[in-house]
């Protein structure tokens, strides 16, 4: 486990060619659906991200952001509906909306969760984050002895989980290459990726101030990208995406039902960036919102739905001290540890957006919600377009008070697999008049 900020620094940017792998033994012909993106490795890893980078581009979330801004309607309309001042358990409904984006953005489909909490596309991602008992037992087996499980040819994936996301993938495209249809999302590129080898990238303006993905890949390196290769990178869309994103939301209003002063600053800056677009909540408005972005930022800080960084040590690695790290080696990042410790963030447990304002020199190293380096989450921009969107509309429509049925200290729940406090999360929405 490594905690000092500047060796976590070089395992994954300076160093990042001793630590490129995440060291998680997947047999894709078992499993196919553990062959996306995250389990990827190698050479293959490398071509594979810079494929896809592209698609998660200032230009391709354009295109996306008016299938987010419809369900963020359609939350809103469902809060204002069935919610009158109560206290809501505002996790279930920030789920319901997430799994209609990605339904929406990923597979280009109208997934109907806040409509109806049991429809079909939620009850199998359910299965993902809720598995069976027999399913628990294997996933715990292959944690602690990966090689015996792929001996064993062990499937971690319910059967029915992958039938499931392998017909709707394969579904989705058979109807746009017969129809011509077009929705400038997730399953468009997936497609575009699929005939040309590559998704086409016009450069925007606003994207020569962000980072570059691009990966130098050894030209020799054979990828072919499979109708299997293709349904794990929308299994890995949902299952990373999906109550990560939920997480997030909910523990931000959580904090500013706390913290009314912060509450009050972040909405006026929603109303006066929204007068300046007229109205509208486009993707420029939302990148405008920095106020906003600084409370989701010190959220992530404080409750990091990533709560540890995993990489594998592919060479043999000497340390300053002369220790040396051999090939083979896990090597962990507390996240969560790192973010609340007060060597690089001063009052770590007090709820302080400004942090993010001050440009602290310690703030980009010390700040891993989305890991770092060529391993970064690859759709982070996706993530918080969605969740400052999401917030945006809330905070313009509601007050958040907050809930008497969550009590301090905030205890992290660790009897489900998603992130979560004991109790859920509570909050009392009441109508901005």
């Amino acid at each position: 486990m490594v905690r000092d900020v500047e060796l976590i620094n070089k395992i994954l940017i300076k160093d990042f060619s001793h630590f490129h792998d995440h060291g998680f033994l997947v047999d894709t012909e078992v499993n196919p659906l553990e062959g996306h993106l995250f389990n990827m490795e190698g050479q293959k890893w490398r071509a594979l991200r810079n494929k896809l980078s592209p698609t998660f581009t200032s230009g391709k979330l354009k295109w996306m952001l008016p299938q987010m801004s419809e369900c963020a309607d359609q939350l809103v309309q469902v809060l204002q509906k069935e919610t009158h001042g109560e206290d809501v358990l505002i996790r279930d409904y920030l789920s319901r909306f997430s799994i209609d984006v990605i339904s929406s953005c990923a597979f280009g489909l109208e997934g109907g969760a806040l409509k109806d909490p049991d429809c079909e596309f939620r009850k199998m991602a359910k299965k993902i984050f809720r598995p069976s008992g027999i399913m628990k037992i294997k996933n715990t087996f292959r944690i602690f002895f990966p090689k015996t499980a792929n001996w064993l040819k062990m499937k971690l994936i319910d059967p029915e989980v992958n039938d499931f996301f392998f017909n709707l993938t394969r579904q989705a495209f058979e109807h746009r290459l017969k129809t011509g249809l077009r929705r400038n999302d997730f399953v468009d590129l997936l497609l575009q990726l699929k005939q040309k080898g590559w998704v086409d990238h016009e450069a925007e303006e606003d994207e020569e101030k962000e980072e570059k993905d691009h990966i130098e890949v050894d030209p020799d390196t054979k990828l072919e990208l499979t109708d299997g290769l293709l349904a794990a990178q929308s299994f890995i869309f949902l299952a990373a995406g999906w109550e990560n994103t939920a997480s997030v939301v909910s523990f931000t209003l959580l904090l500013l039902s706390r913290h009314q002063e912060a509450q009050a600053k972040a909405r006026e800056e929603v109303a006066q960036i929204k007068r300046k677009y007229g109205g509208e909540f486009s993707y420029l408005a939302i990148k405008d919102m920095v106020y906003l972005d600084a409370c989701v930022s010190e959220s992530l800080r404080m409750f990091s739905p990533a709560v540890a960084i995993f990489h594998s040590c592919t060479k043999d690695y000497t340390l300053d001290d002369g220790l040396v790290i051999k090939k083979g080696t896990p090597v962990v990042v507390p996240t969560n540890a790192i973010q609340r410790d007060e060597v690089y963030f001063e009052d770590p447990d007090l709820f302080l957006p400004e942090r993010f304002l001050e440009g602290d020199g310690k703030l980009p190293d010390a700040f891993l919600p989305f890991g770092a380096g060529p391993r970064v989450c690859i759709a982070r921009r996706f993530v918080l377009l969605e969740v400052k969107l999401v917030l945006a509309k809330l905070l313009d429509s509601f007050d958040v008070l907050p809930s008497p049925k969550v009590v301090d200290p905030l205890t992290v729940d660790k009897s489900i697999f998603t992130f979560d406090i004991e109790g859920g999360i509570w909050v009392r929405l009441v109508k901005n008049q």
